[in-house]
């Protein structure tokens, strides 16, 4: 969805409307709505092109990351 709604530089930052809600660019475009007590943490590259997402969940702490830079989703646990 990133990739389309910016397909060169991508948000500087991403907003979660509540733990396990609408997660959001900052200019108000809705990404995905996520499960209750989800945990979202997105760092952007130096220049803006890539970034690496890591979602955990509430209920078993399951972790996924994207690296875009390398195209992978990794399970971390």
């Amino acid at each position: 969805m990133l990739k389309q709604i910016a397909p060169q530089s991508k948000p500087a930052s991403l907003s979660l409307a509540t733990p396990g809600g609408t997660l959001s660019t900052p200019d108000g475009h809705a990404l995905t709505i996520l499960p209750e007590g989800t945990v979202v943490n997105y760092a952007l590259s130096a220049d803006g092109s890539n970034y690496v997402m890591t979602l955990k969940g509430a209920t078993f702490g399951s972790m996924v990351q994207l690296d875009t830079a390398v195209g992978q989703i990794v399970a971390l646990n």
